[in-house]
């Protein structure tokens, strides 16, 4: 049997292993663009995860600063209240 030669094939079975290979081509395609609408979507998710992540955070630090304020402010008031050498006396 002489190696450098293929054995030949006919022409049908030439067309059949062409359409299959079409036919999976296709396949991986569709399946391609399924996984980059997939992407794209947690893409997405994401970018809204980080915004939502970076508001909060915002609003922490709103937060965190209010209640500072407010300490300050309860400390002024009890400083009003008791004196400020009342304070120092407690320690």
């Amino acid at each position: 049997m002489d190696v450098d030669n293929p054995i030949p094939q006919d022409q049908s079975d030439v067309e059949d292993t062409k359409q299959r290979t079409l036919n999976l081509c296709e396949k991986y395609d569709q399946q391609l663009k399924i996984y980059k609408s997939m992407i794209k979507e947690k893409d997405e998710q994401v970018r809204l995860l980080k915004d939502i992540q970076a508001a909060n955070e915002r609003k922490i630090a709103q937060l965190e600063k209010q209640l500072e304020e407010s300490l300050a402010e309860l400390q002024q008031l009890q400083d009003q209240v008791t004196g400020p050498d009342d304070r120092s006396a407690e320690r």
